[in-house]
């Protein structure tokens, strides 16, 4: 039983990836208990409501009409019974009921009676003021009531389940916080290339790939940096040399900067290497920071940076614009040729997307936005 609760366990946390697989970690978990029918809530506590529901080993029709009732807490006993239900301890809820009150409720008439189900039990896995989880357990028709060793299998399990799902919960965060700070880098008017200590390129934001494909003097093959000019290539390949030999002291770690002619004549590249020092100095590795300058480089626009920053259409980062500009929707929807409504729906848009809920706040936080940011606004 021991190995079969570690591997269950186990597959609880090996959920995790691109998003949690509910329904593999659900399967685990009634496995676990002895093929009860599972289902697994994300709970509104503010409006008492169900943010989310997914089952597994309950019949469709069950489900289906259940699902009419999840949301009114007089006949939902978990929505009623959520705020009192002790955190991580499963509880059945003839600890609060009797058997005849019930059955007596209409989701128990109507979603558990005529598949035989029974001896529900709740355990709250999540209380937090915002957000709430909740994982119940249903027994089939002819199978035996939860008895307490089952019980302490099912409370262990669901720590487990909300370890991982909250695991998963920040690697969400930290993904979505990587796409943001990648998109506001390609906002930056100079190339930025990172190498790492292995001196394999890791990034290269989206003013460096443009540079690098417009092959004018540098560009990028088989993951090294190619410089046209012998001179400019000897240079920069010394002060790469100097970061990343082995023996380099703190004073080769300086750094520096190369002109980079271009074949078109046009106005050379400037080029700086910068070390990124880290607690490996001390060993003499350090990865590299390649900062590439084009003095003939467009400047960002406020538009691109409320795309990048925010998420945003560019139809929302322009409605965005003319909003920070003083323009009213009247004047917006007029000029776009739509009703107001149009815009004031795109509006709602930009505001689930910026975590605004008024054109006042919205617009504060567009100007706190650019401020200091040397940027064109069109």
């Amino acid at each position: 039983m021991q190995d079969k609760l570690l591997t269950a366990i186990e597959t609880l946390y090996d959920c995790v990836g691109d998003h949690y697989d509910v329904p593999r970690a659900l399967r685990t978990y009634s496995d676990m208990s002895d093929h009860s029918g599972i289902f697994l809530s994300d709970i509104s506590p503010d409006q008492r409501s169900f943010l989310s529901f997914d089952a597994f080993n309950l019949p469709d029709g069950a489900v289906k009409m259940a699902s009419s009732l999840f949301d009114d807490p007089v006949e939902n006993m978990i929505l009623r019974l959520y705020p009192v239900l002790p955190r991580g301890v499963p509880t059945l809820t003839r600890v609060f009921y009797s058997d005849d009150e019930y059955q007596s409720t209409r989701m128990y008439q109507q979603a558990s009676k005529p598949w035989g189900l029974h001896n529900e039990c709740v355990c709250v896995l999540s209380r937090e003021a915002t957000y709430g989880r909740a994982v119940g357990f249903v027994r089939h028709k002819n199978q035996h009531e939860i008895d307490p060793e089952l019980l302490s299998v099912l409370a262990l399990l669901g720590q487990h389940l909300q370890r991982a799902m909250s695991f998963q919960r920040r690697i969400d965060k930290l993904e979505e916080m990587v796409i943001q700070s990648t998109s506001v880098l390609d906002l930056i008017q100079f190339g930025l290339i990172l190498f790492g200590m292995d001196r394999s390129l890791m990034y290269a934001n989206s003013a460096a790939r443009h540079i690098l494909d417009n092959e004018d003097g540098i560009r990028l093959r088989s993951g090294e940096v190619i410089i046209g000019n012998r001179k400019a290539e000897a240079q920069v390949n010394q002060l790469l040399e100097a970061v990343f030999l082995a023996d380099a002291s703190l004073e080769k770690l300086s750094g520096g900067i190369v002109t980079i002619p271009r074949l078109s004549h046009a106005r050379p590249y400037s080029l700086i290497v910068v070390p990124m020092v880290t607690n490996k100095v001390k060993t003499g590795k350090a990865s590299v920071a390649v900062f590439l300058f084009d003095p003939d480089a467009r400047k960002t626009t406020a538009i691109d940076l409320f795309v990048a920053s925010y998420g945003l259409t560019r139809s929302e980062a322009q409605l965005a614009h003319a909003l920070a500009s003083g323009e009213r929707l009247e004047t917006i929807a007029a000029k776009r040729g739509v009703t107001r409504n149009t815009v004031k729906s795109q509006l709602h848009s930009i505001f689930a997307k910026t975590s605004t809920s008024r054109q006042s706040e919205l617009v504060s936080l567009l100007l706190r936005s650019v401020a200091g940011i040397h940027i064109r606004v069109k």
